[in-house]
């Protein structure tokens, strides 16, 4: 399972938190700087995440979902990666 894949199942889910790490995974992924390339800003990131994964536009999931995506890891985001090279 990819991080896309997770992060949307998470979407699907009836817990709020899951919903909120799951557009925390894709807004890291949208906003990670990693020295080479200039992420997109945080909060576009989040928004972007929002509508991707179909949640609609809440203030509560914007705010939860900006605080917990600079804290995720970098491996959240290899996990599909790490799998493909695997194989």
């Amino acid at each position: 399972m990819t991080p896309i894949e997770y992060a949307q199942t998470l979407a699907e889910s009836m817990e709020r938190k899951d919903r909120i790490l799951g557009i925390a995974i894709i807004a890291r992924g949208l906003s990670d700087d990693d020295g080479l390339r200039q992420g997109w800003p945080l909060e576009e990131s989040v928004r972007a995440a929002i509508d991707f994964l179909g949640l609609g536009y809440a203030d509560t999931l914007l705010m939860d979902a900006l605080t917990l995506a600079p804290t995720l890891s970098d491996a959240i985001l290899n996990k599909g990666a790490a799998r493909a090279a695997d194989h």
